[in-house]
């Protein structure tokens, strides 16, 4: 027996052996390559967040600087933002206070103006000129002063920004626009018993531009002298307000309107022509607690022969008889008389009835129609519809009066100068 001898192993199990520590090896190398990947993949969606912050309206390189120092990027475009400065900030996007992953890109808006954004130049044009050429530039007026000058009233004396300036530089706009010339205080002189005419020529020389003579009051010694002015003596106002000059007419030349008040129109007529005087326009009423006739008269005391006298009537009573025409009138002759009314008040027996027009321009109050010719249009709408019984041009100063067959209860006359409605009433 001999000791100290090992039995040889067997290959196989070497080899086995050999096997397990390479597995072994390999799921530990495994273990760690996991281990690495999930910390990676952790730290590439797990990222770093900011808030958004607002550099609207800074100026763009204190914008970036604010942004990049927060982890952001910037990108920019150009803007033209009328009223901004010059390369400030106009937009960003996203919005400021927006939560945003560090290192996002962030669009910014930066205002560059074009060459022609500058001011124009508007001093010496007109107000209205000033502003519409303002308006196509986009550069609106933020405000406008107005001051006394020599300069026309609406010229354009100065403006904010000069002339070349950049709009963008402030963003507004402000103009000087002249009123006109000071107006001068005058005081209206005492100007009684002078005759107008040298009353007329006085207020002209002290400086006022605007005097017209008008008659007023009576005097049988004194004729065209000055019975007072209005504004009255010892006022004091601007230069260009109307002054009336009032003067006396003679009363050998003048007539007393005769008190026809109740009568019925035909003898009003017989009353007034006995006066020297006509009928002018007629105007209806219906009053019930009035009896029918003439209410009033237009105008009433002293006037010049001749004058058409305009009638108030309380009632309906028409006229009879053809249409008559002032002299001068396209019918020629004089006026026809107003005949007493038959029967129903003037109503014939178709349901007609007749009534007066009168239109005389020394009664109206319009200046222009006693210097120019006009066209005078009289149109009636009635039971039997509408229509036109007068359109004829008339001559400066002409006066008319008709009369015009109407139908129903209500009728409308209405007048019509030069086309453009002037008068109706129903008669």
């Amino acid at each position: 027996m001999i000791f100290g001898f090992r039995r040889p192993e067997d290959p196989r199990a070497r080899a086995l052996q050999r096997n397990r520590l390479r597995l072994i090896s390999v799921g530990a190398l495994l273990v760690v390559v996991t281990v690495f990947a999930a910390i990676s993949v952790r730290d590439y969606f797990t990222v770093k967040e900011v808030t958004l912050p607002n550099v609207v309206g800074m100026p763009y390189g204190a914008a970036a600087d604010t942004l990049r120092a927060a982890g952001l990027q910037v990108s920019t475009y150009v803007d033209d933002l009328p009223g901004a400065s010059l390369h400030a900030v106009t937009a960003q996007a996203p919005d400021g206070g927006s939560v945003v992953r560090e290192g996002r890109v962030i669009h910014l808006g930066v205002n560059n103006p074009p060459a022609e954004a500058k001011v124009p130049a508007l001093v010496g044009m007109s107000e209205d000129r000033a502003l519409a050429r303002a308006a196509e530039l986009n550069m609106p007026v933020t405000s406008i002063d107005y001051s006394h000058d020599a300069h026309g009233a609406g010229t354009v004396l100065a403006q904010t920004p000069p002339a070349g300036k950049l709009f963008g530089a402030n963003g507004e706009l402000a103009l000087t626009v002249s009123s006109g010339p000071a107006r001068t205080a005058l005081t209206v002189p005492d100007l009684t018993g002078l005759p107008y005419q040298d009353a007329v020529a006085k207020l002209k020389a002290i400086g006022f531009t605007e005097v017209e003579a008008l008659p007023g009051g009576l005097n049988f010694d004194r004729v065209g002298a000055v019975t007072s002015t209005q504004p009255a003596a010892g006022r004091k106002v601007p230069a260009g307000t109307p002054v009336a000059v009032f003067y006396a007419l003679s009363g050998r030349r003048i007539v007393k309107v005769p008190e026809v008040k109740g009568m019925p129109l035909w003898r009003a007529q017989l009353a007034l022509e006995a006066a020297q005087l006509s009928v002018g326009q007629v105007s209806y009423v219906h009053k019930g607690d009035a009896p029918d006739g003439v209410l009033k008269t237009e105008p009433s005391g002293y006037t010049l022969p001749g004058t058409p006298i305009a009638l108030t009537y309380n009632g309906t009573q028409g006229l009879t008889g053809a249409p008559s025409s002032s002299p001068g009138s396209a019918t020629g002759g004089g006026a026809a008389p107003l005949a007493p009314p038959a029967g129903s008040g003037g109503t014939q027996a178709s349901g007609s009835r007749i009534v007066p027009f009168a239109f005389d321009p020394k009664t109206m109050g319009m200046k222009r129609l006693m210097t120019s010719a006009y066209q005078l249009k009289l149109v009636v709408q009635d039971s039997e519809g509408e229509r036109t019984v007068l359109d004829r041009a008339m001559k400066p100063g002409e006066a008319i009066s008709m009369s015009v067959t109407v139908h129903g209860a209500s009728p409308l006359l209405q007048t019509y100068i030069d086309g453009v409605f002037f008068q109706a009433w129903r008669p």
